[in-house]
């Protein structure tokens, strides 16, 4: 067979030029076919990525603004305080001498709320407990607080819940908010 016969034909039969055409359209075809089922397999590993680890999806805690007021309060120090996989944040805040517990309970309501609303803001750590310290007197070490309070994330497990976080004594919970005002050693008028 001559060249000339090679090209003429019903573009079926195996001969030179239609052959190198085939293999160039079954080349092309393949890099189609293969690119199309690797953007598959990805889309269903992230499929199966997003539903093996939620966590990545899951919102961050918060609580509603506190419906009064902010009142007045310095805040001393914010200190981070990661343990077991949590992120914990302790805040330690000084008010005037003589607040009632509503008040302080009102301080402590802010303290937290600006701590959550800070870290879902700026999307750092998610924290999961908040403990709260309000001292009358700057001076005073913080175990002589006036008033304390825990918040602990509601989709904390209870076996990662901090041991802790259940104050007891004279504390009361309101929602997720358990708050002490009975420090014995917070001594009122007790001069360092």
């Amino acid at each position: 067979m001559r060249p000339e016969e090679w090209r003429a034909g019903d573009g079926n039969s195996v001969t030179g030029a239609s052959l190198a055409e085939r293999i160039r359209k079954a080349a092309r075809a393949g890099r189609r076919s293969r690119y199309t089922l690797i953007v598959v397999a990805l889309a269903v590993a992230g499929a199966v990525v997003v539903g093996v680890f939620p966590a990545s999806r899951r919102t961050r805690p918060t609580l509603p603004s506190p419906r009064l007021p902010r009142p007045e309060f310095a805040l001393l120090r914010e200190i981070p305080m990661p343990a077991e996989g949590i992120d914990r944040m302790t805040v330690i805040a000084l008010v005037r001498p003589g607040l009632t517990n509503d008040d302080l309970r009102l301080v402590m309501e802010w303290l937290i709320y600006d701590v959550l609303e800070r870290s879902n803001r700026l999307g750092r750590e998610r924290i999961q407990v908040v403990w709260t310290y309000v001292l009358e007197d700057s001076i005073r070490p913080v175990s002589e607080w006036r008033a304390m309070a825990i918040w602990v994330d509601p989709g904390l497990p209870n076996p990662r819940r901090p041991a802790a976080a259940r104050i007891g004594g004279d504390a009361i919970r309101v929602g997720d908010v358990e708050y002490d005002f009975s420090n014995s050693a917070f001594l009122p008028g007790r001069s360092r």
